[in-house]
């Protein structure tokens, strides 16, 4: 029994440097070319989840951003655990859909929402000043909008305490670090 118990044990650290190494790259393609207007305040969030996620210690996530200016040698530092918001917004989008196993938040614009629009996005928006008492937005947000499936964006406008963010889905990182990029033209 002790060479299958390995052999699991090797697999899920196999999945771990495959899903660091997919986000990682990810981030890297974004790194430089990220227009400023979608870079919220903590910077652009990236996540990744391994294939069954329960918590956060599941999704690999961006530590520090990213921003319009960065460039090599500040290479994006991934790792496990934490998370935060991003780690919220993800771990709620896979129990509607557990395909979905990346996101990224950016910042809301008239013009990122007008993109979406005229590509075809399948989007879903929410006014966080409807949250009923005792839930956290970004839990409630985002299951309000994926009770039909995970949209591809769910966004919302800015209220007098909160910014205006974009919340991104894909299967992959990849797939999200592409959408950012085609809602920066």
């Amino acid at each position: 029994m002790l060479p299958v118990l390995q052999g699991v044990l090797i697999i899920h650290t196999d999945e771990k440097a495959a899903v660091l190494e997919k986000l990682s790259c990810s981030a890297s393609f974004l790194t430089g070319k990220i227009p400023g207007d979608l870079v919220p305040s903590g910077g652009i969030q990236l996540a990744f989840a391994r294939k069954v996620a329960r918590d956060d210690t599941d999704i690999a996530w961006v530590r520090e951003g990213l921003y319009q200016d960065t460039r090599p040698p500040n290479l994006p530092q991934v790792g496990f655990g934490g998370g935060g918001i991003i780690a919220t917004v993800l771990l709620t989008a896979i129990k509607f859909d557990p395909r979905v196993r990346s996101a990224a938040i950016i910042a809301c614009t008239p013009a990122a929402v007008k993109t979406m629009e005229s590509r075809f996005f399948e989007i879903c928006s929410f006014d966080p000043l409807k949250e009923p008492p005792g839930i956290r937005t970004m839990d409630w947000g985002v299951a309000q909008c994926c009770r039909d499936g995970v949209p591809d964006a769910i966004y919302n406008r800015r209220t007098a305490d909160r910014g205006a963010i974009i919340r991104l889905f894909g299967e992959d990182p990849q797939e999200v670090a592409n959408n950012i990029l085609m809602l920066s033209v």
